[in-house]
């Protein structure tokens, strides 16, 4: 039996009456408080508190995180911040794009955060550069890691299968 959720509030979010949507689950229409805009949600997803707003809350909370080195933004992260992400994101995760150049080699990540890498690194000189390891057998750590334009890129040998 289907329970009444009509007139109940979740988070922002007031139910106004049983949602338009067909199939097994059921759907409740509702109320946001921040502007008034309306919203399908399904009954579980309403109840245990997965949807709380028509979205308001995830970009006020965005809003208010407090960022400690001004480098990342949700509208656009600097070339510094990218970098950092990118080799991290190398050497520490087997599914990365690049995984094959840092993790599958057993290269390590050994900056304990983006002030400590950026330090290191130093800004980006210009769109045409790119940060690369210079001892590409030893691990991303300080010391090992310079911008170099992009045009004196060498090119990497195919790995043997």
């Amino acid at each position: 039996m289907l329970k009444d959720l009509a007139n109940q509030i979740f988070g922002r979010l007031t139910v106004l009456r049983r949602g338009t949507r067909a199939g097994k689950n059921a759907y409740w229409l509702c109320r946001c408080s921040c502007s008034g805009k309306v919203k399908q949600v399904r009954a579980d997803v309403l109840q245990n508190g997965g949807v709380r707003s028509c979205g308001c809350l995830q970009v006020e909370s965005r809003s208010r995180t407090p960022i400690l080195h001004g480098h990342c933004r949700s509208a656009g992260d600097s070339p510094e911040y990218m970098a950092y992400r990118r080799k991290k994101d190398a050497c520490l995760n087997p599914r990365s794009h690049n995984a094959r150049w840092a993790y599958d080699r057993g290269i390590r990540f050994l900056f304990s955060n983006f002030i400590e890498f950026l330090a290191d690194v130093g800004f980006r000189p210009g769109p045409d550069y790119w940060l690369v390891r210079i001892d590409r057998t030893e691990d991303v750590k300080p010391g090992n890691l310079q911008w170099r334009p992009i045009k004196c890129r060498k090119r990497r040998r195919k790995l043997k299968s």
